[in-house]
């Protein structure tokens, strides 16, 4: 991450989120691009028989809500 002394002071900020197979991520980035802060949580995939991957789709809110007010605190 840049150092504050670096950082936009006014502007707009963008929080983008990614869920994937393993994990959602967010990260919180300034009008000039740069990254303020990023979080990461886990999702755990189960394997209810050989080749059939499933989530729990509760955890992609909780994961998602979590990062994003992980960026924003």
């Amino acid at each position: 991450m840049m150092a504050q002394t670096q950082r936009l002071t006014e502007g707009p900020l963008v929080v983008a989120i990614d869920s994937s197979t393993t994990s959602t991520k967010a990260i919180l980035v300034d009008a000039v691009g740069n990254v303020w802060h990023t979080a990461k949580r886990n999702i755990q995939l189960h394997t209810p028989a050989t080749d059939y991957y499933e989530h729990n789709p509760i955890r992609w809110w909780q994961t998602t809500e979590a990062t994003v007010g992980e960026v924003l605190a």
